[in-house]
């Protein structure tokens, strides 16, 4: 009977201390309004992507946000729907919140902005491809690069969720880091 005991409080203790460490991943806000319209021309001309990287980690920085960039293409579908998505007011304001986005057209993945990629360690394979990383560079999103790579075929709360798992990643590397 004794160590019937000790096994049934010994559960209860791991079955609490998984709860509660589950428990302790936010949960994005439900959105309201899960509308968009696909984004006809969502990047600007490419040879402006390095200084819009690079104004986006220096506010990062000062501001405490991540950087969230978007790779992609005028010509890519995935990239345009994923561009209406950010667009949702519900989550533009969630990405305000925690990011600083920004955009590099890679056109047919042959121009320069893909060695910014290269740079922080990624190789782009296809697109779009979004990269979360804090404001020192360190990448959050290693398993999900391509994640949102079938926009078309998500909707919006699933992006948000996503993106509410890279700020998560993102507190926790902020805890990590020697004081």
């Amino acid at each position: 009977m004794r160590s019937f005991s000790a096994t049934f409080f010994l559960s209860i203790v791991s079955l609490s201390f998984f709860a509660s460490s589950s428990a302790q991943a936010s949960k994005a806000p439900p959105l309201k309004n899960t509308d968009f319209t696909a984004v006809q021309h969502p990047y600007g001309e490419a040879t402006k992507a390095p200084n819009e990287i690079e104004k986006a980690f220096t506010e990062a920085q000062k501001s405490k946000r991540l950087v969230l960039l978007d790779f992609g293409a005028n010509w890519c579908p995935d990239c345009r729907v994923l561009a209406g998505i950010f667009e949702n007011p519900e989550i533009a304001k969630f990405i305000k919140q925690h990011f600083v986005f920004a955009s590099a057209n890679v056109d047919h993945l042959d121009n320069e902005n893909m060695k910014i990629a290269q740079d922080l360690g990624v190789n782009i394979q296809a697109i779009p491809t979004v990269l979360a990383l804090t404001p020192d560079k360190k990448l959050l999103n290693t398993d999900a690069l391509i994640a949102l790579g079938d926009a078309r075929k998500m909707n919006a709360q699933q992006v948000l969720d996503l993106l509410q798992v890279w700020v998560d990643r993102g507190a926790k590397a902020e805890q990590s880091k020697p004081v």
